[in-house]
């Protein structure tokens, strides 16, 4: 096993496989605004939008595979399983030694583009753009 990355469920991102490229976090807050009396405005929170985690995942499946965590990305979204995502943090050597829990994901989105057709068939490139909804801290919902 190459260094790990990231963990999407049962979809391990590795340094040599199937790759992030780009990571990019969504969210909004909502606010409320309601004059008062003819003064500024009152403003009031009154809650958060949908969090969303999209990814650009990247690998050359002739030489380094990818193609397995593409199918268990596809299988998670099939599903609709709620689904772990954690990014893991490198130590000596390479070796993965802790990370950060992002919370529970549903897969929303997993669009493979295979570039540079090989005559097996297969893509030389592979580039998959995943989209997740953030599902809260525990399975099932906000905690």
């Amino acid at each position: 096993m190459a260094h790990p990355l990231m963990a999407i469920g049962s979809a391990i991102l590795e340094a040599v496989g199937l790759s992030p490229s780009e990571v990019g976090d969504k969210g909004d807050g909502r606010w409320v605004a309601l004059d008062v009396f003819g003064d500024a405005p009152f403003i009031q929170p009154t809650g958060l939008g949908e969090k969303t985690l999209t990814m650009t995942l990247v690998a050359r499946p002739h030489v380094t595979g990818g193609f397995d965590e593409v199918d268990a990305l596809k299988a998670h979204r099939d599903n609709q399983d709620a689904v772990p995502v954690i990014r893991l943090g490198a130590g000596l050597f390479g070796i993965a030694v802790g990370g950060e829990m992002l919370g529970m994901f549903g897969v929303r989105k997993v669009e493979p583009k295979e570039t540079k057709i090989a005559p097996s068939g297969r893509g030389h490139r592979l580039e998959v753009e995943v989209e997740l909804v953030h599902l809260g801290e525990a399975e099932g919902g906000w905690s």
